[in-house]
């Protein structure tokens, strides 16, 4: 099940291994940020996707701050965010083997991604 668009962000769960563990990708930009790993621990990557629904809805946006980093799954990239306008952030990633990806997204409609996925893996636990 997709959850996103790829082009832009999205969630592409797979799956289930357990109650405890499912394959979810990640893609920004077109480009698949989990392609090394992409099997989640649910609970752990819940309660971190949920912190940060909480960071886009208050607009607390730290300086530095390390965007989608979930646990395990997301160690292979860096991702930062850049308030672009009141409305959109940019979401820079740097994947383990070099390469950039660049997106802009709308916060409201990555805060409703975010929640669209996490309801789907409540779903599933």
């Amino acid at each position: 099940m997709e959850i996103g668009q790829r082009d832009i962000f999205s969630f592409v769960i797979g799956k289930k291994i357990n109650p405890k563990q499912q394959y979810v990708d990640i893609w920004a930009g077109g480009v698949n940020l989990t392609y090394i790993d992409n099997l989640v621990y649910v609970p752990q990557f819940v309660t971190s996707v949920r912190r940060e629904i909480e960071i886009l809805r208050n607009k607390r946006l730290p300086k530095w701050y390390a965007a989608l980093h979930w646990g395990p799954t997301t160690d292979d990239f860096v991702g930062r965010f850049t308030i672009r306008n009141s409305e959109e952030i940019q979401l820079h990633c740097k994947l383990g083997n070099g390469n950039k990806v660049t997106t802009n997204i709308v916060v409201k409609n990555l805060i409703s991604i975010y929640s669209k996925c996490i309801d789907e893996l409540e779903k599933t636990t």
